[in-house]
């Protein structure tokens, strides 16, 4: 039997267009874009809570803003990756620039200057007094927060670093956890007896099938639809990934408050972005855009584990284990790496499409699903002897 040559994908041409460089630079635009929609839920959340009580207004306004402001440089540092006409990136930002002034460089040298040398004083004075282990979660998101944003100051100068405040949306997450572990009641009305966590889940399936609808509407003549054998190498994983996305619709709209129908539809969701991947080379008239989408959607997916492995311990009524938690580190490493190189090392052009060539992230997400599966039947197959239920 012979058996085919990876394909290589294309680098970024010198004469590239604007919608080739899109593509190209959409994995360096992609961290700030999550870091502007962490930005808005977190803002949103935040000011439920300053709704929803009246005691510590200010200081959730103040997480609120602080969401919102990171947000905006987040999406403003993603257009920069992404637009190739700089005079059209000024238009979108009128007061940062791609070059720093005479009047930002010496502001930005100040504030890190100041962060060092008054901040991190205060905080350990602060810290003698106070217990770190209570706060840590404040602590640690706080100063990271200010890390990323020193970070940038290279960019500012010339220097080709990449700007921290792009993953601003980690120390986002951290304060977020630290703020709300206090208030976990609010924040379960809000994601579960409010459906908010079920509305989220929706508008962002709705707005992703309606991308997707857009794309094979504007970008697709006649003759790539005769040329790309839809039926039944492509027409089939098209239908499942609808009927799996209205089958996570329906499963939790059925009980929106029950946080098991939400991880359930969660799961489906992500399965659906698998069978969205597997298409989407052989979709597209261009192979760099084709992989993209597969990235985005693999950038997803590598949280299938965490996420299955949860939805398992939500129907045995059981705790989710600590050691656990490791799953959901390697699952957010693997969703890291899925926007690098090493996601797919290249293609095959076979007989009914092309089909991507796995890489050292892909067979990493198949090690650890499959741990995470023996891990799990290993609980559950404790459970079942503790209260002595018969096997299926």
């Amino acid at each position: 039997m012979d058996f085919y040559q990876i394909i290589p994908y294309p680098e970024l041409s010198p004469n590239a267009d604007a919608v080739q460089y899109f593509w190209q630079m959409l994995p360096y635009a992609v961290p700030g874009f999550i870091t502007f929609l962490c930005g808005l839920i977190l803002a949103f959340i935040g000011f439920f809570r300053v709704f929803s009580r009246t005691e510590k207004t200010g200081y959730y306004l103040s997480f609120s803003g602080m969401c919102l402001g990171f947000g905006m440089l987040g999406f403003v540092l993603g257009l920069r990756s992404v637009i190739q006409d700089t005079d059209v990136l000024l238009k979108w930002n009128t007061y940062l620039y791609p070059v720093a002034s005479i009047y930002l460089k010496p502001w930005g040298i100040i504030g890190a200057a100041t962060f060092f040398l008054l901040g991190v004083p205060v905080y350990i004075h602060n810290l003698k007094r106070n217990s770190f282990y209570e706060k840590r979660f404040l602590v640690i998101g706080h100063i990271l927060s200010i890390l990323l944003v020193i970070s940038n100051l290279p960019s500012f100068v010339g220097i080709p670093l990449f700007p921290g405040s792009t993953f601003s949306f980690i120390p986002m997450l951290i304060l977020a956890y630290g703020i709300f572990v206090t208030d976990f009641s609010d924040l379960r009305i809000l994601l579960f007896e409010k459906n908010g966590f079920f509305y989220i889940l929706n508008l962002f399936a709705g707005v992703v099938l309606l991308l997707s609808a857009i794309a094979v509407i504007f970008f697709f003549s006649p003759l790539e639809y005769e040329s790309k054998n839809l039926f039944p190498w492509q027409l089939i994983p098209l239908i499942s990934v609808l009927l799996v996305v209205g089958l996570g619709i329906f499963i939790g709209g059925s009980n929106p408050n029950k946080p098991l129908n939400q991880m359930g539809a969660f799961s489906l969701f992500l399965y659906g972005f698998q069978l969205l991947a597997s298409i989407s080379v052989g979709f597209s008239s261009d192979i760099v855009i084709g992989h993209r989408i597969e990235q985005l959607c693999y950038l997803l997916f590598c949280f299938a584990p965490s996420v299955q492995s949860r939805f398992a311990f939500l129907s045995f009524e059981k705790k989710f284990p600590k050691p656990f938690l490791l799953l959901d580190i390697a699952s957010a490493l693997l969703a890291i790496l899925a926007l690098s190189p090493y996601l797919f090392v290249g293609y095959y052009n076979f007989p009914w499409g092309k089909f991507s060539s796995s890489g050292p992230v892909i067979q990493g997400l198949g090690l650890v699903g499959f741990i995470a599966i023996i891990a799990t039947l290993r609980e559950w197959n404790q459970k079942r002897k503790r209260k002595e239920i018969k096997p299926m």
